[in-house]
């Protein structure tokens, strides 16, 4: 039974909250944060508004 996570798109205007499932694939090329693997290596600084 997947549990649902948090994501965070950090790359969309004011950080917008969205709620996926474990089994259902990252939109390619959207960094997540507190979410599972990133398709894009998030450097530190770049959330930083």
């Amino acid at each position: 039974m997947a549990s649902n996570i948090w994501c965070e798109y950090s790359n969309l205007p004011g950080n917008v909250m969205g709620q996926f499932d474990t089994q259902v694939l990252p939109p390619v090329g959207v960094p997540l944060v507190n979410g599972i693997v990133s398709s894009v290596p998030i450097v530190s600084g770049v959330l930083s508004t």
